[in-house]
């Protein structure tokens, strides 16, 4: 909970289609969230990464679009950790959770 953790006034939360709205972000950014739909992030990571934060989680649903948007944060960022979540069992579907760090 941001309240109880007295780091409200340190989010922004953004949402809506980033696809046709471009995101209005102020400020350094430590923490990048992304959970996009199951076409991944596509050609909106390219408005986001001059941002530069410092750190990127990125939960995908579906892996092909996740390998697909990789391609483009390998060159400044580094995996720090990966973890694959079966939360479907019996089916072919997985999660993937990545944490990617800033190289230095």
């Amino acid at each position: 909970n941001l309240t109880k953790a007295c780091l409200w006034d340190r989010v922004q939360i953004l949402a809506g289609d980033f696809r046709v709205l471009k995101p209005e972000v102020s400020g350094d950014v430590d923490v990048l969230l992304l959970n996009p739909a199951r076409n991944g992030v596509g050609e909106f990571l390219n408005q986001l990464l001059p941002l530069k934060p410092k750190h990127i989680i990125y939960m995908s649903c579906y892996p092909e679009s996740f390998f697909k948007d990789i391609q483009s944060l390998k060159s400044d960022y580094s995996p720090t950790q990966v973890h694959l979540m079966d939360q479907f069992p019996n089916t072919h579907h997985v999660e993937i959770l990545s944490w990617w760090s800033l190289k230095i």
